[in-house]
């Protein structure tokens, strides 16, 4: 039986940002998540301990934070550039993440909780397609996540 969630009224997200940066930064992850499926782990916020070039891996959310922080850009084509600060956000309050990722990428909570907490990694890159192609709206997330 498919398990269907009821999504919010409202969005995370800003409502002044149009909804084609969303889809873009969702895009952009997708990408580099593909071309790096070893940087994406859903089970930790982040994994630090192994930095930048050297292996951190981090779920969608982390990876959104560490981004919209500035620590790393993403490029059109999925390719990752660190700053020269990009240690900076290792300081970043872990309960943030959830809040501040959704807002990144234009989710509302509960798409966000589904995202966050109820996808694995191939899940997760495959709603990030959707959100980033335009086949998946914002508030449908948590039904394709439990689908």
């Amino acid at each position: 039986m498919t398990k269907t969630v009821e999504p919010l009224s409202y969005s995370l997200g800003d409502l002044e940002t149009p909804p084609e940066v969303y889809q873009e930064r969702a895009r952009r992850l997708a990408a580099m998540l593909d071309a790096r499926p070893e940087r994406l782990e859903m089970s930790s916020w982040t994994r630090p301990e192994s930095k930048n070039e050297c292996g951190t891996t981090a779920c969608v959310a982390g990876w959104a934070v560490i981004w919209s922080r500035g620590a790393v850009d993403i490029g059109p084509d999925g390719t990752m550039t660190w700053s020269k600060d990009a240690d900076l956000w290792c300081t970043y309050p872990h309960h943030s993440y959830e809040r501040d990722g959704a807002q990144f990428l234009g989710l509302t909570d509960t798409g966000a909780t589904a995202l966050f907490f109820g996808a694995d990694e191939e899940t997760a890159v495959d709603v990030l397609r959707q959100l980033g192609s335009g086949e998946l709206e914002p508030t449908d997330v948590a039904n394709a996540v439990f689908a």
